[in-house]
């Protein structure tokens, strides 16, 4: 904010309202974000995709949105983490019990439900099959370890056991192509 033209917040929660990092604010409905074609330069999605029911829909509205040769940037966590493998493992519906345990600060409210559809190098090449890849893997630092600082540290050396989308967190950046394609093929 303050160092391009328009920083725009989107969000389907009314929380985004609130969000003073930004010179507007939209809450979105199921049809996505309500801008013109073309009409966004970078398009950042921070722990989103994991949440994503719709994968294609979802980068039809990315596409349509950014203007040629933009970027859509995302963090999110890998399919492959042992935090996806067992968020894949229990039931949505328990989750905010879980969480509740694992990061006792986390509001209940801001527990979403997992479908991990855009969550691998292998989904954003499919998906994005034209763009600019730039996407990569960073082992990341324990998230959910309960509040207890053994379990962190034994959990940081598990970390530098396993390979990164074991742990990690997979960072996209894609840019548009400058000609018009079809994105998805779906």
């Amino acid at each position: 904010k303050g160092y391009v033209k328009e920083v725009i917040a989107a969000d389907f929660d009314e929380a985004v309202l609130l969000n003073q990092a930004s010179d507007r604010q939209i809450v979105m409905d199921n049809n996505g974000i309500d801008l013109p074609k073309n009409s966004v330069d970078l398009v950042v999605a921070d722990y989103v995709l994991e949440h994503i029911d719709d994968a294609a829909k979802f980068v039809n509205q990315i596409d349509y949105l950014l203007k040629p040769g933009g970027w859509f940037c995302a963090r999110t966590p890998h399919k492959w983490s042992y935090v996806a493998l067992a968020a894949r493992l229990l039931p949505n519906s328990v989750h905010a019990r879980i969480l509740k345990y694992v990061q006792p600060d986390r509001l209940v409210k801001d527990i979403f439900p997992t479908t991990y559809q855009l969550n691998t190098h292998r989904d954003v090449k499919r998906l994005f099959p034209k763009w600019s890849d730039k996407t990569f893997t960073y082992k990341g630092d324990p998230a959910y370890f309960f509040g207890v600082k053994l379990l962190y540290v034994a959990f940081r050396g598990l970390h530098s056991l396993l390979m990164p989308q074991f742990t990690g967190v997979l960072f996209v950046f894609v840019k548009k192509p400058n000609e018009p394609t079809e994105v998805s093929g779906e």
